[in-house]
């Protein structure tokens, strides 16, 4: 083998930037196009990604010497499990668009955990600039959670000042909690006595500072995640770095359960009765996912399809047991994720999937940790617990949240996944001098792929900002026509943009089209929950006189939602107008005696208005 430091040097300098692009992703926000807390994520990653493999790529068609890596199993195996993913991503796509953003995106996400893994292999300045990049990123978000909680800077929800830079309060704790995992585990294997006290002092204010805001956010998934993993790291430190105090903690054991335990029941029901409401909607939306997995057991409904998919059989539990109502039915929403990172998994790609991540886990967990107690070298094991830290907070958060839908959340997992099992195994490299026509080949697909992804991701910013500009100008509420016409052009790029979608079938239904606006809501119904699409799928569908079709979709609702009043006030106004008396009947009763989850405006117009319908009826008092 061949000695080639200059490579590795270049190397180990590369290795930072997957690290600088996922850190940096978390910091990334637009406010000039619509859903830009997320939307502005996607496109820097797509660029980011697209930066990574131009740079590798290059940098091995100037080295003298290719370095071939080769896969041992756990890295093959995660690598298997991305490529799952990606195929039941495009074998279950549900979009009318060529190629859909979540498919690019699970593109983009393997190879990025590829090139990772080959980069981490060259660890030279990773333990030295890991600890300020993850530091500054840290400072950057509690400072921005901060200035929300003094009313600097405003959130992204209309219910809660701070979110930081995600769309509401529970990512932004996930996030900080891996943050925070990070900083400890930095440090534990700080040395006070160096020159560098200043740091010390630096990582106690931000644990302090990280530790109020997530206090203060409720998040009881990234607090169980922060407990769980500050629990691991510290037992492994103590472990190996101090053994007398090993031994009187594990000689205190068998007590500490006896005392620990009870505790531990009554915090998780204190963690419960914080928020009961959100932890039974939970049981709910697991219940319902359940009968998904029943149906699908082998390959689920597909990568990317949970949302879609979840609303129809919420809509079957509550239609077959009606009697589940007054318990559920107060809880039901128009549901995204299965707030169950394990059961989402499961629903989407099968017992295949879950199988494949399961595995992987295990491979990860004894892996590093078997790899952890072996290696002498201080810089490694720090690396391999922060890998540990990580993860573990995002699947014990991923119990009870979604983190795997955060892109943010979703790269970090990757990355330390990525870091894990290159520190823990050596791959065994090969040297070799290729030929110049592989290194032709090589810039050119990287060229290739390169264009390919900033030409997709520039196309859609365009459109998104284009869509962006009319909805400030409200083109919609001035000439809905024209705003209609505007819209249209953008659709070959943005029909799988669930929120563009409804958009465009509103302006369509206000311009009359109803035949073009039944069109494209239909196709958005197959990608979204959104109770906007059916109102809206009711409403055209009365107005072109299909009258059983309009009621279909407000008696959806209806069994899906049991908690909203519009559907039933819609099915009350459609049978007044087809003159339905015994069904309006009934229905009018059900508004007027409607319990709200809480009495708006709207709400009460509703109620207002179904006393004048029945006031116009046989049934007038």
């Amino acid at each position: 083998m061949k000695d080639n430091k200059g490579n590795n040097g270049l190397n180990a300098v590369l290795a930072l930037v997957p690290y600088c692009i996922t850190l940096t992703c978390s910091l990334v926000c637009s406010l000039d196009m619509p859903d830009g807390v997320m939307q502005s994520k996607e496109l820097f990653f797509l660029f980011g990604t697209g930066t990574l493999v131009f740079l590798f790529f290059i940098q091995l068609c100037f080295s003298k010497d290719i370095i071939y890596p080769s896969l041992n199993r756990n890295q093959a195996w995660a690598i298997l499990f991305l490529i799952y993913m990606l195929l039941s991503a495009v074998k279950y796509n549900q979009t009318t668009v060529a190629i859909p953003a979540h498919i690019l995106c699970n593109l983009c996400v393997l190879i990025f955990f590829v090139l990772s893994l080959f980069l981490f292999q060259h660890q030279k300045y990773l333990p030295t600039a890991l600890p300020l990049l993850v530091t500054a990123t840290a400072i950057c978000q509690a400072t921005i959670g901060i200035l929300q909680y003094l009313g600097i800077l405003t959130g992204f929800h209309f219910k809660f000042i701070v979110t930081g830079l995600f769309l509401n309060p529970a990512p932004y704790a996930q996030y900080l909690a891996v943050l925070f995992v990070l900083v400890y585990t930095f440090l534990l294997f700080h040395t006070a006595a160096t020159n560098k006290r200043w740091l010390f002092i630096l990582y106690i204010l931000l644990l302090i500072s990280l530790a109020l805001l997530l206090v203060y956010l409720e998040s009881r998934s990234a607090w169980l995640g922060i407990i769980t993993s500050v629990g691991l790291v510290t037992l492994l430190y103590i472990k190996k770095y101090h053994s007398p105090l090993y031994s009187k903690v594990k000689k205190k054991t068998i007590p500490g359960l006896f005392i620990g335990l009870p505790l531990l029941a009554v915090g998780l029901y204190q963690l419960y009765q914080l928020k009961s409401n959100s932890a039974n909607g939970r049981l709910l939306t697991w219940k319902v996912t359940c009968s998904m997995i029943r149906d699908h057991l082998l390959f689920g409904v597909g990568n990317g399809n949970f949302a879609s998919s979840y609303s129809q059989y919420q809509h079957f539990y509550f239609k077959i047991h009606p009697e589940k109502i007054p318990t559920y039915g107060w809880l039901a929403d128009d549901v995204r994720y299965a707030f169950n990172e394990l059961l989402q998994i499961f629903a989407e790609t099968g017992i295949m999937g879950l199988g494949l991540f399961s595995l992987l886990l295990l491979f990860f967990f004894t892996t590093t940790i078997r790899a952890y107690h072996i290696v002498i070298d201080k810089k490694q094991s720090k690396l391999l617990l922060l890998s540990l830290a990580g993860v573990v907070v995002i699947l014990i958060a991923g119990l009870f949240s979604y983190p795997f839908s955060i892109l943010p959340l979703k790269l970090m997992f990757w990355l330390l996944i990525a870091q894990g099992f290159s520190v823990a195994i050596k791959s065994n490299a090969t040297f070799l001098q290729p030929p110049l026509w592989q290194k032709i080949v090589m810039a050119l697909s990287s060229v290739c792929f390169v264009s390919f992804i900033s030409l997709f991701a520039v196309r859609r910013a365009k459109a998104l900002y284009k869509w962006g500009q009319l909805l400030t100008t409200q083109e919609q509420e001035k000439i809905a026509g024209s705003y209609a016409n505007r819209l249209l052009p953008l659709c070959p790029t943005l029909a799988d943009n669930s929120s563009y979608m409804i958009s465009l079938g509103k302006a369509l239904y206000s311009d009359s089209n109803f035949t073009k606006s039944i069109e494209i809501l239909t196709t958005a119904k197959k990608i979204t929950p959104n109770k906007e699409v059916y109102y809206m799928l009711g409403h055209a569908y009365k107005r072109t006189g299909q009258f059983q079709k309009a009621e279909q979709q407000y008696l959806f609702v209806r069994f899906a939602i049991p908690n909203l009043i519009s559907p039933n006030f819609f099915l009350t106004k459609l049978y007044f107008d087809n003159k339905k008396w015994p069904e309006f009947k009934k229905m009018a009763d059900i508004v007027v005696s409607f319990q709200l989850k809480k009495l708006s405006e709207q709400g009460q117009q509703m109620i207002e208005e179904t006393y004048y319908l029945i006031s116009q009826s046989p049934y007038k008092q």
